[in-house]
């Protein structure tokens, strides 16, 4: 008698190694689609604080607050407009225009500070006075981009500043 496999072995060991193939396949494409999702994810996170910390620097050392007005809340169409207390006094404008937002020293070149593949929406900037000479200044945003996938993905910034 001689020892071997049969057909009907042959045939169910290929079945076996097709089944943990095709779950290997899978599992490999699940995690590629994944990691796409992930990098925008991150990308739209790093846009978002680039942003929030392009408007805390414009809220620094403010020397008056032209818009909004103090005790006013705006969500459309809106406008930061300061002045600064460094030593040429310029007049910082940050503004929504679109799906950007926008900011020009002195009336100059307006400069986009999103990406191209970033939207900016729902901006809402809130001056409230404090009492006491202080006011607070809340400017609050939503970022949304398409992953590798052309899913939307979106996320909510907020930026609470002092200015006395």
């Amino acid at each position: 008698m001689t020892k071997g496999s049969t057909l009907i072995e042959l045939i169910v060991y290929l079945a076996l190694f097709s089944v943990i193939m095709g779950g290997a396949v899978i599992s490999v494409y699940s995690m590629a689609e994944t990691s796409g999702s992930n990098e925008t994810k991150v990308m739209m996170l790093a846009e978002g604080l680039f942003l929030q910390a392009k408007i805390q620097w414009a809220l620094s050392n403010v020397d008056v607050v032209y818009a909004p007005a103090t005790s006013s809340t705006c969500t459309t169409e809106c406008l930061l407009s300061i002045k600064k207390q460094n030593p040429d006094g310029r007049l910082v404008v940050l503004t929504h225009e679109g799906s950007n937002m926008v900011i020009s020293h002195d009336g100059g070149e307006k400069k986009i500070l999103n990406n191209s593949s970033t939207i900016v929406s729902s901006v809402s900037i809130i001056n409230t006075d404090e009492g006491d000479g202080k006011n607070s200044i809340v400017i609050n945003f939503n970022l949304s981009m398409k992953d590798p996938r052309g899913a939307q993905i979106s996320s909510s910034f907020s930026v609470v500043e002092y200015v006395y």
